[in-house]
């Protein structure tokens, strides 16, 4: 196994936190003992560029709360996704009990129009609020 200077990189840190295993540790020392340009630039620490991003609380805030919303949704469009769901299971539970067709649909048809207007609400709303947080 060829190891190289990339390898040492890698294993450096936890080299250098002391969690590295026994034979970990002799490999370290091994080729840093036959490389000590390289042990050197270790021991001094390898920096990185910084790259700080300020955003004033305002902004985090709003990339938060669009976030969140995203996520969980409105508590009111849950509201109406529970009053779909109810809907539909009332219509398809009456749908069932009056199999026999000799009554009136008149429920199972109101219950399944209720339904079928909660589930249009609940989409439209839910791709308007999707858009709107993805555009901002």
């Amino acid at each position: 196994m060829n190891v190289t200077r990339d390898v040492i990189s890698d294993l450096w840190p936890v080299y250098e936190a002391g969690e590295a295993s026994a034979d970990t540790r002799a490999l370290v020392d091994a080729f840093l003992a036959h490389d000590p340009a390289f042990a050197e630039t270790l021991k001094r620490g390898l920096t990185l560029p910084a790259t700080e991003v300020s955003m004033s609380p305002s902004i985090e805030q709003a990339a938060l709360a669009r976030t969140r919303d995203l996520v969980h949704g409105r508590g009111w469009l849950r509201g109406v996704r529970l009053f779909a769901l109810v809907m539909t299971a009332f219509a398809v539970t009456r749908l069932l009990q009056e199999a026999s067709w000799n009554g009136s649909p008149a429920r199972f048809i109101g219950e399944a129009a209720t339904a079928a207007i909660a589930w249009t609400v609940y989409a439209v709303v839910l791709t308007h609020q999707r858009r709107k947080a993805l555009r901002a």
